[in-house]
């Protein structure tokens, strides 16, 4: 019976230093359990490029401002090349190759390169 009783306020003796260790790591013992409030807001965009909506009759437009290329995907932006081909929607090695950023009505490229993955590709660029 005596070592029940001892097994027993072990028992006791371990599950109260659980409870404080978990205590420990939450964190402060004044901390509410809420996240910290941080700022969610997305960054604006250096160049305030011109609405195009991929419409390729209004690329010329987009050339107006400094700074801005054209994509049939992603209309008028100022992203560099990799962000370009990011967002290109391309999911395979051909569709990636085929994107073309217009940086003037008859200036593009096809930066866009495949990167094979294990479960997936992505579409991406080395070019600044």
């Amino acid at each position: 019976m005596a070592s029940v009783l001892q097994l027993s306020a072990l028992l006791a003796c371990v599950v109260a230093t659980a409870a404080e260790a978990s205590v420990t790591l939450r964190g402060a013992a004044d901390a509410s359990g809420r996240p910290p409030l941080t700022n969610m807001t997305l960054p604006l965009a250096a160049v305030d490029c011109p609405k195009t909506h991929g419409d390729k009759s209004q690329m010329d437009v987009c050339f107006t401002k400094a700074g801005c290329a054209w994509t049939a995907a992603s209309g008028c932006r100022d992203w560099n090349a990799a962000k370009f081909c990011s967002f290109s929607g391309a999911d395979n090695r051909a569709d990636c190759e085929k994107v073309e950023i217009y940086h003037g009505v008859s200036t593009k490229d096809k930066p866009c390169t495949w990167y094979p993955g294990m479960f997936y590709g992505a579409c991406s660029s080395d070019s600044k």
